[in-house]
């Protein structure tokens, strides 16, 4: 969660030159093929649907879909020129080499300015994951093809490409130079976040050796000898899960130059580590059911909705928001299942106890990362 609010400029920047690209394609487009040409209206009329459907959610969620309109209009608009026997290989690399070099701008112009330390993870993380993602998409991981009027879905998706990453970089200065406007007191905070992220790579290391004791491979059917039932099992798993792959290492992070993201997967390890400890001790003492019930279930998710809303208390609760991203996305999943209504009762289950077992976690970590952060 940002410590400001964001204004509405780049969204509706996003909105306005996605709504330019889909006016670029007729509503009833003259290509020979005729399956490509109803495709190509499907898919302007979704765009369309989606331009007009106002995004509900947290301000950087918004900002993440009205991006993903932008896109998926670029796509449409790359596949309607090669449908008509546009070449446009020429643009797309043009296009390419200007998103490197606004990449490669933003990049250098950032010294991770901020009020505080704190607020310079808040603010540089979700800078840090936008410039990673741009520089990933301004590689040519899809190049246009030679004869695009052969390959209109590739010729699209390397348009798509291409957007994705001057998008992403535009999202990522707007981000910046809007917080920098709040804050009249904002200094440098790169060598302080480095300094931190020192000691947090200890703490948790050693915190991993002497707390947690993870097998080769994560368990199938038993756990020390108990036999899992379904719950256990699922939330054991999950649990396991996001100590092994929840995101990349603190070192990694560090090393290529995220430290916002570097301290977040700190918080979020500690957190990890008590969270395998919280539920490997309840599948010893069985205190987790063996089946799920109606009643269960409910009283699952009741847990869980208190557990997040617990989350606002506290000294820094944006900071915690920010450190609990796996047990919220643990809680989403479960909901939209239950709303698709194809689900397993048993995972739906665990996957509200992981919530709350995650975010009661996170609220003793929380602390520790901040006074790190503070000190340093």
């Amino acid at each position: 969660m940002l410590p400001f609010d964001l204004a509405p400029d780049l969204q509706e920047a996003h909105r306005t030159r996605a709504s330019a690209l889909v006016e670029s394609v007729p509503t009833d487009p003259s290509i020979p093929n005729g399956h490509i040409a109803q495709q190509i209206t499907t898919d302007r009329e979704h765009v369309r649907s989606r331009l007009e459907t106002e995004p509900d959610g947290r301000p950087l969620e918004t900002l993440h879909n009205r991006q993903r309109t932008r896109t998926r209009a670029a796509e449409l608009y790359g596949a309607y020129r090669a449908a008509t026997g546009n070449d446009d290989g020429g643009a797309v690399s043009r296009r390419r080499r200007e998103s490197r070099e606004a990449w490669s701008t933003v990049s250098a112009s950032i010294d991770y300015e901020a009020s505080t330390p704190i607020e310079a993870v808040l603010v540089y993380a979700p800078i840090e994951r936008r410039l990673d993602r741009a520089s990933h998409e301004s590689q040519p991981q899809v190049t246009y093809p030679d004869q695009s009027l052969s390959n209109v879905e590739q010729a699209g998706n390397a348009f798509e490409a291409v957007e994705t990453a001057i998008a992403t970089v535009e999202s990522a200065r707007g981000i910046r130079d809007q917080y920098l406007e709040t804050r009249t007191n904002a200094s440098p905070q790169w060598n302080r976040l480095l300094r931190s992220l020192r000691h947090l790579e200890i703490s948790v290391s050693r915190t991993r050796s002497e707390r947690l004791d993870l097998p080769e491979n994560p368990p199938i059917d038993e756990f020390d000898g108990i036999e899992l039932t379904g719950i256990q099992r699922e939330l054991l798993h999950t649990a396991d899960r996001e100590l092994r792959y929840g995101d990349d290492p603190i070192r990694d992070r560090r090393v290529n130059g995220q430290p916002a993201l570097a301290v977040l997967q700190a918080g979020r390890t500690l957190a990890g580590i008590a969270t395998y400890e919280a539920v490997t001790a309840g599948i010893r003492d069985g205190t987790i059911p063996d089946a799920s019930t109606e009643a269960s279930v409910k009283t699952a998710a009741e847990r869980a909705v208190s557990a997040v809303e617990s989350l606002e208390d506290g000294v820094h609760p944006r900071f915690q928001f920010a450190v609990a991203r796996p047990a919220l996305s643990a809680y989403e999943s479960a909901v939209r299942r239950l709303d698709d209504a194809y689900y397993d009762v048993e995972d739906i289950e665990a996957s509200f106890r992981f919530t709350t077992v995650f975010t009661h976690a996170v609220a003793e970590a929380v602390p520790f990362v901040v006074s790190t952060l503070e000190d340093c």
